[in-house]
């Protein structure tokens, strides 16, 4: 678990101010990363940094009773739930030093700061799945909990929660009517497309690359032998050679933020290679 301190620092000859970090540890969790673990962790090293005092509580009652800088902590963590028990165990054991408890106010919430890029992905995300088959169980476990007492899937590394078996037809989407009553050629393309869900498409084709070694060196080898032989060409009117980069399909797995696009991206670079070759994968091999 790594712990980076940010502040703002006075520099007293030329008067101005400077965001400060610094590296307060990256210390090994042995156990489970529980709440309490983490929250123990975090305390733990605040200690050993001699910056605990620093970090809950405010500046009033700072400048009342000693004299340090204004330091008011904040914490910015991702949204899983282990992060928000943390927080409230760190209240918890924060409050219990007798030394500062009558003016420790360290609140789990109102010193935590979610982390906005999280938010964006899980926005995005919704957005994907209003147009895809993206199953009810995966937008489940990206949800947002307001506090301790919800929950999130934490088996969330699995990139085939909704893409079923590769002997599964992908079923022709029903979108809401107002799609289809979208005006011009270039909206019912798009519609027609989207029914027939191209990113679950996207996932079946990479899936079925990455689903043995052998699979994996054959598309390299593909890849290497049209450079070489000149069988891949620009889908335009020229039908320009082009060279194919020697790169894998991505998989879209839901913490890694953007894999979707990422996904698409990839593909989008290794078109061709089907374009020329009339790429073909039995799932019975």
């Amino acid at each position: 678990m790594a712990l980076t301190a940010h502040w703002i620092s006075l520099d007293k000859s030329s008067g101005r101010l400077s965001l400060k970090a610094a590296l307060i540890g990256f210390h090994r969790l042995k156990e489970n990363h529980t709440g309490i673990n983490i929250a123990r962790t975090i305390l733990h090293l605040l200690d050993r940094a001699n910056v605990t005092v620093k970090v809950y509580i405010p500046y009033d009652t700072l400048r009342s009773h000693c004299q340090l800088s204004l330091q008011i902590g904040h914490f910015t963590l991702d949204n899983a739930e282990n992060n928000a028990v943390a927080m409230k165990e760190l209240q918890s054991r924060l409050a219990k030093r007798r030394e500062i408890s009558d003016f420790v106010n360290f609140d789990h919430r109102d010193n935590r700061i979610r982390c906005y890029a999280h938010i964006i992905n899980i926005c995005s995300s919704h957005i994907v799945a209003s147009v895809t088959s993206t199953s009810k169980s995966y937008l489940g476990g990206l949800n947002v909990p307001f506090d301790d007492s919800e929950t999130i899937d934490q088996h969330e590394d699995s990139d085939a929660s909704d893409d079923g078996n590769f002997d599964e037809e992908i079923e022709e989407q029903h979108l809401p009517d107002g799609y289809d009553n979208l005006a011009g050629s270039k909206f019912t393309s798009w519609v027609e497309g989207i029914k027939r869900d191209p990113l679950k498409r996207a996932k079946r084709v990479v899936r079925l690359l990455r689903s043995s070694d052998e699979r994996r060196t054959a598309f390299r080898t593909l890849i290497r032998d049209g450079n070489d032989r000149g069988w891949f060409k620009r889908a335009d009117s020229r039908r320009t050679l082009i060279k194919v980069p020697l790169l894998e399909p991505l998989v879209d797995v839901k913490t890694r933020w953007d894999s979707v696009y990422l996904l698409l991206r990839r593909l989008r670079r290794l078109r061709p290679v089907s374009w020329s070759r009339g790429l073909q994968l039995d799932c019975e091999d």
